[in-house]
């Protein structure tokens, strides 16, 4: 019995992952938490799901996808498109939008791959290694990327973009190195030291990744609802509709990419441009724009089409032709 149970809660944690993230997301409508408190929950559970997800990755797996042929050029030609390529784009096609929306979305566009989507990848089975490289990478180098990338409006006289300082690009790098670092090392000491007890309980590490990411939905949810209205109803669903368009453009990016690589690179990439890591642009947005709800709702409500969104990497991304013959 208990089992079927696990089963059942397993296939609902992966196949009808959205169903679960619409309940916690109304829940989080319901029901506010102090924003103190979610501040200091929100990185644990992002370090949850990221601990969770290495455990079914080993360095020899990312050393293995550093080595392949022609790794490091592919590498950087994916991340050249996450971090510039897909800022450009939808920056170009919102240009009709008033500014802060038009803001808003550029943000969202700006920001590393989310660390959930190294767990969507594997649900998708895709190359985890892949996709937690360049999860890494764009996360390391997002401090830079992001006011480069906010610069667009300035350059094309369109709005004064905020510019770091030395002294917070050197925080920003500390932080995220260390948001992702302390769960990446810990997994692969918890590896080394109880390899056993990973090896038994491989099937389980992506559902408690899930889990924690339900939890982060929530709590980012709870802290931000008081936004969720600022602009009315008509302009809360104009936002929606447009960040939609932009989970799309992402997808479509990833379904782009399967023409190109082999399926499970592209499944990996997929995940990584849907999922993007969106409590980083609430953050941004809260900060530097606080007084801005048209730049902030983006940042929010992107949480609403991505997690229906990352159910369809695995459908846009097609089988190769002897994979797809197969019974």
């Amino acid at each position: 019995m208990s089992e079927t149970v696990l089963a059942r809660a397993r296939v609902l944690l992966t196949e009808r992952f959205w169903l679960l993230a619409y309940c916690l997301l109304g829940l989080g409508l319901l029901i506010e938490i102090p924003l103190e408190m979610a501040r200091q929950a929100i990185p644990v559970c992002l370090g949850a799901v990221l601990y969770f997800t290495c455990l079914k990755v080993s360095p020899r797996a990312v050393l293995v996808e550093l080595r392949r042929p022609r790794a490091a050029r592919r590498l950087t030609a994916l991340i050249v498109v996450k971090l510039f390529g897909l800022p450009l784009l939808v920056f170009i096609s919102s240009l009709w939008l008033p500014e802060d929306d038009r803001l808003g979305l550029l943000i969202l566009a700006a920001m590393p791959a989310g660390m959930s989507s190294v767990a969507f990848a594997d649900v998708h089975r895709g190359n985890v290694a892949l996709a937690l490289l360049v999860l890494l990478a764009t996360s390391l180098l997002s401090p830079v990327s992001v006011p480069l990338s906010l610069e667009l409006p300035r350059l094309l006289g369109k709005a004064q973009a905020h510019a770091l300082t030395p002294s917070e690009v050197a925080a920003r790098v500390s932080y995220i190195a260390v948001l992702l670092g302390v769960p990446f090392v810990a997994a692969q000491v918890t590896r080394r030291a109880a390899a056993p007890w990973v090896a038994r309980q491989q099937g389980r590490f992506t559902p408690l990744a899930l889990v924690s990411l339900l939890a982060l939905i929530f709590l980012a949810t709870s802290a931000t609802r008081a936004r969720w209205f600022e602009q009315g109803l008509s302009g809360l669903l104009a936002v929606l509709v447009m960040v939609s368009l932009t989970s799309l453009a992402f997808l479509g990016t990833g379904a782009l990419a399967g023409r190109i690589m082999g399926r499970e690179d592209a499944v990996a990439f997929g995940c990584n441009c849907v999922y993007v890591n969106n409590g980083l642009a609430v953050a941004y947005a809260l900060a530097f724009y606080p007084e801005r709800p048209g730049v902030v709702l983006p940042c929010i409500l992107i949480t609403v089409p991505m997690v229906w969104v990352i159910g369809w990497v695995g459908r846009a991304i097609p089988l190769p032709a002897a994979e797809a013959r197969m019974p």
